[in-house]
């Protein structure tokens, strides 16, 4: 499984899973989870001017029921084949 390195506000380094990452709309999503944690993070995905990615926590409810339902709908789909 994939993983990405997160800073905190802090300055403290922590390693994520990678559960998944997908777009709806055109915007690009990622499901993160930390090892050992039964939480996940969901963040949108943006590409800066340097090619680096940038991870934003997505904080709205009705964001992150959006992006769990894609994603349960996607599991489903892959679930059937």
């Amino acid at each position: 499984m994939e993983t990405v390195k997160l800073v905190t506000e802090e300055g403290q380094e922590i390693e994520f899973e990678v559960v998944a990452d997908f777009e709806i709309d055109d915007v690009e999503y990622a499901i993160l989870n930390e090892p050992g944690e039964e939480e996940v993070i969901i963040c949108r995905v943006y590409e800066k001017a340097s090619g680096e990615l940038e991870l934003v926590g997505v904080e709205e409810e009705e964001e992150i029921n959006l992006v769990l339902s894609a994603y349960e709908e996607l599991i489903d789909e892959l679930e059937e084949e």
